[in-house]
């Protein structure tokens, strides 16, 4: 019972964690751009050496003391490097901003979906979190063999700190993702934009990509959201043109006398230019 009470704590590992691992392995050298290579080699090399004690401990049955001994310290190290990440990624969401023009919105969300920012971010918190699921194997392990019947104690702490980090990892995902929905949003006075439209459809999707996959492979809940970027109908830019139609003299007036009165100003100022210009040659 004590060693399917220790197991339950890897039931509710990272799915697909050794893809991570690979990616960050990849793009390791692009992610040291963004973040301190330091930081990089610490969350990498502290899961890679928590795996290897994991899998000897499962061979030969039981914890070292030794190997406790050295992986004991790693929680402090790995919920700071939780942390950082986690703020960084924050940070960079932060900077999508809605009343931005359409074209700086854009390369906001962009900024997101780069190997090189929260992308590669997100990868080194999923690895990160997998350290600190097999930490708490180990611990799980220590007191089933020192102390048995606290295990239904350890259990619990180690649940409780799974889902902590999952409530941290929902709420990173949520804002993320609210902040790009407002941002994918194109004014009705925007769809003069068209070539920066299909460039902000390519970056929202990728964007939302990335989140949903962080979602999914650390567990953690996925609003709804809307993928597609809406290009508002003529009839909505002209909605729109009409309601910020303002007469200096009588106020805010009907949009349509607005427009045409602005029309006809040309017309009539292009018509004098017209006869002007023939006069002269006439002369």
């Amino acid at each position: 019972m004590q060693t399917a009470a220790v197991a339950l704590a890897l039931r509710s590992a990272i799915a697909d964690v050794q893809a991570a691992v690979e990616a960050v392995d990849e793009k390791v050298s692009d992610i040291q751009k963004k973040v301190r290579s330091r930081e990089v080699g610490e969350v990498v090399g502290t899961y890679r050496f928590l795996q290897r004690v994991v899998d000897s401990t499962r061979q030969r049955g039981q914890l070292l003391e030794a190997d406790w001994d050295q992986v004991a310290g790693a929680r402090r190290d790995l919920e700071i490097a939780l942390e950082s990440l986690r703020a960084y990624v924050t940070e960079t969401t932060s900077e999508i901003d809605a009343e931005d023009s359409l074209p700086k919105r854009e390369a906001a969300i962009k900024r997101i979906t780069n190997n090189k920012g929260a992308a590669g971010s997100l990868r080194l918190i999923l690895v990160a979190e997998q350290a600190l699921h097999l930490l708490e194997y180990l611990r799980l392990e220590r007191v089933r063999t020192t102390a048995p019947e606290q295990v239904p104690s350890a259990l619990a702490d180690a649940r409780h700190s799974l889902a902590t980090q999952r409530e941290l990892d929902a709420s990173l995902v949520q804002s993320a993702i609210a902040r790009i929905e407002a941002a994918k949003q194109v004014d009705p006075l925007e769809i003069h934009r068209v070539f920066s439209i299909p460039q902000l459809a390519k970056a929202s999707t990728k964007a939302f990509d990335a989140f949903e996959s962080f979602a999914n492979a650390s567990r953690a809940d996925l609003p709804e959201f809307d993928r597609l970027v809406h290009r508002p109908e003529f009839a909505e830019t002209r909605a729109e043109v009409k309601r910020h139609a303002v007469n200096a003299r009588d106020g805010v007036i009907d949009g349509s006398k607005a427009l045409g009165q602005v029309m006809a100003r040309g017309a009539r100022q292009a018509s004098e230019s017209v006869r002007e210009r023939g006069r002269r040659k006439s002369d």
